[in-house]
């Protein structure tokens, strides 16, 4: 039942992604509220009936994307396969990456194609941060203001999903510059 899980998760996503209505209430123009809208847009189309396929093999197969953003630099884009890992987005101009041999999902640094940091633990928990941090980032596009109670806040709900302090200094440091 990969294929419910997974379309369960991207409707998680799509609830929480900014909608046209949230920026015409806080007095933007239509057309920036139109543009911005564009980039946080996730299509599931069933076009694979495997039920035994990995999650990232579903994802690849049935989610369409022209490019997502998550959170401030971090952007899906068109999915790459590399020897060693495939290619999902970027972070400023370094890859986001889902390493093969380990399933995690990291930043690789894109002149010295070193890791920079480790994100997640696999595929799975990086889509179950994906809301999270929509939800947090959307607050800055509205010109809401992100107070130390909600990044603390939105730091707890990171923590009860990431299972390890290796993934957790990422976020740490994006959410609250530490």
């Amino acid at each position: 039942m990969q294929h419910n899980h997974l379309e369960q998760k991207i409707a998680k996503i799509n609830s929480v992604t900014p909608k046209l209505d949230d920026f015409l209430q806080n007095g933007f123009d239509i057309n920036y509220a139109q543009a911005f809208i564009s980039d946080y847009i996730l299509e599931y189309k069933k076009q694979c009936n495997e039920t035994e396929v990995e999650l990232f093999e579903l994802f690849k197969l049935n989610v369409q994307y022209k490019r997502f953003s998550i959170i401030g630099n971090i952007m899906l884009t068109e999915i790459e396969e590399y020897e060693d890992f495939y290619k999902i987005g970027h972070h400023e101009s370094d890859l986001i990456i889902l390493i093969k041999s380990t399933e995690e999902i990291a930043i690789l640094d894109h002149e010295d194609f070193e890791i920079r940091e480790f994100i997640s633990e696999n595929f799975e928990v990086f889509l179950d941060l994906i809301p999270i941090l929509i939800s947090y980032d959307k607050l800055g596009y509205l010109g809401k203001e992100y107070t130390t109670d909600i990044k603390n806040k939105t730091l707890e709900e990171v923590k009860k999903i990431l299972k390890s302090e290796k993934y957790y200094s990422f976020f740490s440091y994006s959410l609250m510059g530490e």
